[in-house]
């Protein structure tokens, strides 16, 4: 078994192995799962904080070793922001755009 962790701000899971496929959910900075298959281009993988299943680029992921994985997984999970429209009254006024990066590198941003 092969295990990875998020080293990207956000890595967009995907519901099979290409980059046309619907984003079914984001990974974030520091998240981990195991890897159940490898792919040329993308590899399918299981969160470990909520057993969720999808693929990765293989290009937005790094491996880690079996006994970092599980001493994450023993960790309490904590989140740092930074965002200034995090707050509850600003977020009715303020559209955060989604921006979504495919395997080969190329952006793109929607609101």
């Amino acid at each position: 078994m092969q295990y990875g962790i998020s080293n990207l701000s956000i890595v967009p899971m995907r519901s099979g192995a290409s980059d046309k496929a619907e984003m079914v959910n984001q990974i974030l900075f520091g998240e981990h799962f195991k890897v159940l298959e490898n792919q040329k281009k993308f590899s399918r993988i299981r969160l470990a904080h909520d057993d969720y299943e999808g693929w990765i680029c293989n290009k937005q992921w790094i491996a880690i070793e079996k006994e970092n994985y599980n001493k994450l997984q023993k960790e309490t999970p904590t989140l740092t922001t930074d965002n200034p429209y995090s707050n509850y009254r600003y977020s009715r006024y303020y559209q955060t755009p989604t921006i979504s990066t495919n395997c080969d590198g190329q952006h793109s941003a929607k609101l």
